[in-house]
């Protein structure tokens, strides 16, 4: 080996040069593309869904807000209800009447709700047969 590329720990060492590499001149009447103001940032999307978001804000509501929304829910749900029972859509009606009684079995004070949505079902059956 040759005493230049042997190192005192017994590795190979070999010589490596060094690459310049230089710009080529400007072109006299060319302009230099360079951009005029740096680039935007751009936020990335959250990767949370929107189920996550729900889940997380339900999380932060009190058990009246918790009992408020069901009751909303419930009630959305007669409301369609009827409207496909208005429209003669008798068995999405018993469909959505069947969202809401399911959602108000679990409120304590419901029977207004549940009362209504079992007397438009009875309504629904008869139109049906």
């Amino acid at each position: 080996p040759n005493p230049r590329s042997a190192r005192a720990d017994g590795g190979d060492h070999r010589r490596r040069e060094m690459v310049v590499i230089e710009l080529e001149p400007e072109h006299e009447g060319e302009e230099t593309k360079r951009p005029s103001s740096p680039p935007e940032f751009v936020e990335a999307p959250d990767p949370r869904s929107a189920e996550q978001d729900e889940e997380a804000f339900e999380d932060a509501l009190t058990d009246e807000q918790l009992r408020e929304k069901a009751r909303s829910q419930a009630n959305d749900a007669k409301a369609e209800g009827n409207k496909h029972f208005a429209a003669g859509q008798y068995e999405d009606a018993l469909s959505q009447y069947e969202i809401a009684l399911e959602i108000a079995a679990e409120l304590e004070s419901s029977e207004d709700i549940s009362s209504a949505c079992h007397s438009n079902r009875a309504v629904c059956f008869l139109k049906l047969v």
